[in-house]
């Protein structure tokens, strides 16, 4: 059983490797751990929170990219991570974490071990994350598909038009014109698939494209042979 996703942000997350942790058959660990947002200020006693923001996002990168789950943060780590808080929301970056981590895993191949690995591709992902936002309300990507919707509809207008008018022409073939061009699409087939369909749909009342389109050429060249 896995939890569902949830954007009321109650819980922080983490990647199922972290979060879902297997004891022995049957029976697993999970892991939950109350998202910063729901924190009333600092603990009693004052001095730096491990729940502050730099603490949570560079926590939690620890443990989507090496499963540590009790890791107290560098100073440096805590200046990376201060520095992207400045722009960008901590629910947004903790979001980006599951991706983030791959990334530079990907990149270091485990000869990183601080945060300060993971800003660059944070950086990426939060300008991929930008470019995304602004595409789906952009103006002209709202026309371009709506273009593209036009003339896929179109086309599928034409396709049906142009077999209206083959099927008219093959209505009037006798049964053994038609079971020619039945034979001539299944040799001019280009792969095993196409042959099992057209053998399993051979229907004179209702034949596939493909026999079609032979009669189609078949009648042209006819057609001009004549003139």
């Amino acid at each position: 059983m896995r939890l569902a996703p949830t954007r009321k942000n109650y819980l922080l997350p983490l990647d199922e490797t972290v979060r879902y942790k297997s004891v022995c058959p049957g029976v697993w660990r999970v892991r939950l751990e109350l998202h910063a947002s729901r924190y009333r200020g600092k603990p009693a006693g004052g001095g730096e929170s491990s729940t502050d923001a730099p603490h949570v996002l560079v926590r939690g990168y620890h443990r989507h990219r090496f499963g540590r789950d009790a890791y107290q943060p560098k100073r440096h780590e805590l200046k990376h991570a201060a520095l992207l808080l400045r722009n960008h929301e901590l629910s947004v970056l903790l979001t980006l974490l599951p991706t983030v981590a791959r990334e530079v895993e990907v990149s270091y191949r485990s000869t990183d071990c601080h945060f300060g690995a993971a800003v660059a591709q944070f950086e990426r992902a939060l300008q991929k994350r930008a470019e995304r936002e602004r595409s789906r309300t952009s103006p002209a990507s709202d026309t371009s598909q709506a273009s593209e919707a036009a003339a896929a509809h179109e086309e599928e207008g034409n396709r049906r038009v142009l077999r209206q008018r083959r099927l008219s022409s093959w209505a009037v073939l006798p049964d053994r014109r038609k079971a020619f061009y039945f034979d001539e699409a299944l040799e001019r087939a280009t792969s095993a698939a196409v042959r099992l369909r057209l053998r399993s749909s051979r229907d004179f009342a209702n034949p596939p494209t493909e026999v079609l389109a032979v009669m189609a050429a078949d009648l042209t060249d006819s057609a001009e042979e004549a003139s």
